[in-house]
């Protein structure tokens, strides 16, 4: 039985059509065209970061991808009317604001209070998608006697806590913690404009040299030649690169400098609040875990605990 979404086609009613036929026809008529209309639930995801989002010939993968198939479900949409389409840092912002899709599940941290933009995180990019996130560098923002614009995108409960961590080469056992970089001989690896590197570097390894590429996976490969000694960005995303080289790569574990992923949303969602049900739920069920030991339970790393529940 086709299961009814209750999104976007209110619209219907307005425009054009209640000039033509009055406001009768956007009364009893609006079920039907309800009903008679495809649904379809379009979810921003990561395209190609190991562990969380991939595509590979039309086929989506990662944590993300499958926490939001089981949001998808409980929302009431079957497999067939869920999209999914790649989003990075630089857009996902603007596709929730003009409606090019229902929500975001990619590393979307939730804005710190008093924090300008939509945060730092997400970088794990090829250079096919984007570069690092731009957003919120006050390049275009207004002066202080301006009001500041309204928010256009709002955040579901967390789904993750992420900490800055390191990965390094498995057999290099030296590197137990952030502080073991501290040596004018290593090199730490991280995406330019992060600023990731620069932190570990200012908090603990004031020594240690500072390598920026791209994105991500070139820090790993460089790690993988031995070129360089450590990447650094959110556990998760590099567990996603351990879970592809279990025997090369290994991800430290410092909980350093938390930040929670959460899902972005356009402002009056009619999902919120279901959504927050649902994550909820994932936890105490044992569905959060699941999935994500089923999509990196090889990388040989122990995940923080499920964020803390929220009223």
């Amino acid at each position: 039985m086709r299961r009814r979404r209750p999104a976007r086609l209110l619209a219907a009613c307005g425009g054009a059509l209640a000039l033509v036929a009055g406001l009768a026809a956007c009364g009893g008529g609006a079920d039907e065209a309800t009903e008679n209309t495809p649904q379809r639930l379009v979810i921003g995801v990561s395209s190609t970061q190991p562990g969380l989002g991939v595509e590979q010939d039309g086929r989506w993968s990662g944590f993300e991808v499958d926490l939001a198939r089981y949001l998808a479900d409980g929302l009431g949409f079957e497999a067939s009317e869920v999209v999914f389409t790649s989003v990075v840092p630089a857009n996902r912002e603007q596709m929730l604001a003009g409606g090019e899709v229902d929500m975001v599940l990619a590393q979307y941290p939730v804005p710190q209070p008093g924090a300008a933009g939509t945060g730092d995180s997400g970088e794990g990019v090829d250079p096919t998608d984007a570069t690092p996130d731009d957003e919120g560098d006050g390049d275009d923002a207004t002066s202080p006697t301006d009001d500041p614009e309204p928010p256009v995108v709002e955040f579901s409960t967390p789904y993750f806590t992420a900490h800055q961590d390191l990965l390094v080469e498995r057999q290099d056992t030296a590197i137990t913690d952030l502080a073991g970089i501290d040596d004018p001989d290593r090199v730490l690896c991280s995406v330019t404009g992060s600023g990731k590197a620069q932190r570990v570097k200012d908090d603990y390894a004031p020594l240690v040299d500072l390598q920026e590429f791209d994105s991500y996976g070139l820090c790993v490969e460089a790690l993988l030649e031995g070129r360089i000694d450590a990447v650094t960005t959110d556990d998760i995303v590099l567990a996603g690169y351990a879970e592809q080289h279990p025997e090369q790569l290994r991800v430290v574990g410092s909980l350093y400098a938390p930040e929670d992923y959460a899902v972005g949303l356009p402002v009056g969602s009619p999902y919120r609040t279901r959504i927050d049900e649902l994550l909820r739920r994932s936890i105490d069920d044992g569905t959060w875990e699941r999935l994500l030991r089923k999509d990196l339970g090889d990388a040989g790393w122990d995940p923080p605990d499920p964020p803390a529940r929220t009223p």
